[in-house]
């Protein structure tokens, strides 16, 4: 949803799924609409400690065909000058992306719609029926169902295990580029993964038109 187009490693699986998913999202990259764009992403340690799994996290990427690179504090500050100082290194991913997830969406709408699809704005799925699913107002509709409602999944599978997590986003006033990767805490995954009430992990996207979205979970 935030338009990260991210190899996530913190689980052999999940990596798997998002390289997957990164060679899917080439069809889509020259739309217009997506706003695509391959700027990197640059995961940054503010201390020593964040710093010892990152060979073996170069590795683990390699290893699924994702090229990384480790960086010393040097390294880092070459790639983006306008962090802060006291960095102790980091990971480049050159060939992470960013894209704008709500035109991109609308664009799959209008494809899946031209292939004969139905498209039911504000019905609100009530509960999950043999052989299909009953949207509040009383309609059925018959045939697979795909439950894609995020952090509501459990309305209609309460038997899942999930709960919400809240996050934090501000999008900045267009200006001057000021990032040329999207920059990712090197314990964002840990944090933002972590089971804990409360955490703290951030990450920053550099947008096209010159806004930043920065985040927080």
């Amino acid at each position: 949803a935030m338009g990260h187009l991210v190899a996530m490693d913190g689980d052999p699986h999940e990596l798997a799924l998002c390289v997957y998913s990164l060679g899917l999202w080439q069809r889509w990259a020259p739309w217009p609409e997506s706003e695509h764009q391959r700027c990197g992403t640059l995961w940054v340690a503010r201390e020593e400690a964040e710093l010892e799994g990152v060979t073996a996290r170069v590795e683990a990427l390699a290893a699924a065909g994702v090229r990384a690179e480790a960086l010393d504090a040097r390294g880092v500050q070459a790639l983006e000058p306008a962090l802060a100082a006291g960095m102790k290194g980091g990971m480049c991913v050159p060939d992470d992306a960013v894209v704008y997830p709500p035109r991109v969406a609308w664009r799959l709408i209008e494809e899946a719609r031209g292939a004969g699809a139905q498209l039911f704005i504000g019905a609100r799925a009530e509960r999950l029926v043999d052989g299909g699913v009953r949207l509040a107002d009383g309609r059925e509709l018959r045939g697979p169902v795909l439950v894609a409602t995020g952090v509501a999944v459990p309305e209609l599978l309460p038997e899942l295990p999930m709960r919400a997590r809240k996050g934090q986003l501000v999008i900045t006033e267009r200006h001057r580029p000021l990032l040329r990767h999207q920059l990712i805490e090197m314990g964002y995954a840990a944090a933002a993964h972590a089971a804990d009430a409360a955490s703290v992990s951030f990450n920053v996207q550099p947008r096209p038109n010159g806004q930043l979205l920065i985040g927080s979970s």
